[in-house]
């Protein structure tokens, strides 16, 4: 196991880790160098405090919390394994160099992802299913009302910010901000997908906590780009 990780700098950025309180952020990033060459980690409250900040003068429970703050926003996944709980970073490849020499594993793979009936949202996604039927309700009532409008604009928006360069782009509010952010952390090295996807959704209509939401979602799947466009399209019941 290596004795250090990489820690690319789009972590400052990403809406997942900005979602968390300040500790439950440093528990995150502080575990990294700890993760085995598959990105796992005994899982044991206790072990996390002893491993990762093992001069803290913060209470187990308030390592738990943040543990369970990570989980909650995707970031990490929590199991049990033969009554030992074990911790993976599911995007620990994607941002890890040199594994090649790794061979196997002493922790075991989550057991609910080799189920039929495994849903990934169970692990990843802080929603109840009340909060998703409340969405669905919600978005139902939106597109009725934001569709003919959204119609209308959407030629006219598309090609006013089709060119623009997001490196020289200056937001002039909190959402032409939430656009950048999220194409600095989808889409960085790909400076036309700025104005064509990022932009553009925020034209077709969508609120800042609708667009936050959306971004946030579709940051703790495995394709955040493909995701983003759907949800956007769904959500707006317009082919984008």
């Amino acid at each position: 196991m290596a004795n250090r990780r990489m820690l690319h700098k789009s972590i400052s950025i990403n809406l997942q880790v900005n979602s968390l309180s300040e500790f439950a952020q440093l528990i995150f990033t502080w575990t990294i160098p700890h993760l085995d060459d598959f990105g796992k980690i005994e899982g044991e409250t206790e072990v996390i405090k002893a491993l990762v900040k093992p001069m803290s003068g913060r209470s187990i429970d308030d390592f738990e919390a943040a543990l369970n703050e990570i989980v909650q926003a995707g970031l990490i996944e929590r199991y049990i394994v033969d009554g030992k709980k074990i911790i993976c970073f599911p995007t620990f490849d994607k941002h890890q160099t040199g594994l090649t020499r790794r061979t196997e594993s002493r922790y075991p793979d989550n057991p609910a992802k080799h189920s039929e009936n495994f849903n990934e949202n169970q692990i990843s996604s802080p929603l109840t299913e009340q909060n998703l039927t409340e969405d669905k309700l919600r978005e139902s009532n939106q597109k009725r009302s934001k569709e003919e409008v959204k119609r209308s604009e959407r030629n006219t928006d598309s090609g006013r910010d089709k060119d623009v360069n997001p490196v020289s782009f200056f937001p002039s509010n909190d959402g032409e901000e939430l656009a950048l952010t999220t194409w600095r952390e989808f889409a960085p090295d790909n400076p036309e997908l700025f104005g064509s996807l990022f932009l553009k959704a925020l034209r077709q209509g969508l609120s800042v906590l609708d667009y936050r939401k959306i971004a946030t979602d579709s940051a703790r799947t495995s394709d955040p780009i493909s995701s983003f466009i759907k949800k956007v399209d769904e959500f707006l019941n317009l082919p984008f």
